[in-house]
């Protein structure tokens, strides 16, 4: 109920605080002097209301935190992949070199041998 009350209060307070600010430095002095202790009370409460939503929520962090592992996770499980897919082929081109060699050599000696 506190919260119900306190709503519209809030937003005259900050409304009328938008209206000060869009005024000329000579207005803005003669309406504070008539209601200095408004203008103050205004400018506690904006500043209460800056200070309590200046940072991040613990949720917030977590939730980034969160994100950012499940990220890193799947580029891991992607840099794993692309490497070992890598040694494969790589194997495979030497096993194809070896092959070449044997069959060069076969090649080469029974050649030799029609001569």
């Amino acid at each position: 109920m506190k919260t119900a009350k306190r709503l519209p209060r809030l937003a005259r307070i900050v409304r009328s605080y938008l209206q000060l600010l869009s005024m000329t430095d000579i207005e803005f002095m003669e309406r504070s002097k008539l209601k200095g202790r408004r203008v103050e009370q205004m400018r506690r409460e904006l500043e209460r209301m800056e200070s309590r939503r200046a940072g991040f929520t613990l949720v917030e962090m977590l939730v980034a935190v969160a994100v950012v592992v499940v990220m890193m996770s799947l580029f891991a499980q992607i840099f794993q992949m692309a490497t070992s897919s890598m040694s494969l082929q790589k194997g495979m081109a030497e096993n194809d070199q070896r092959v070449r060699l044997v069959h060069s050599l076969f090649v080469g000696r029974s050649e030799r041998r029609h001569q």
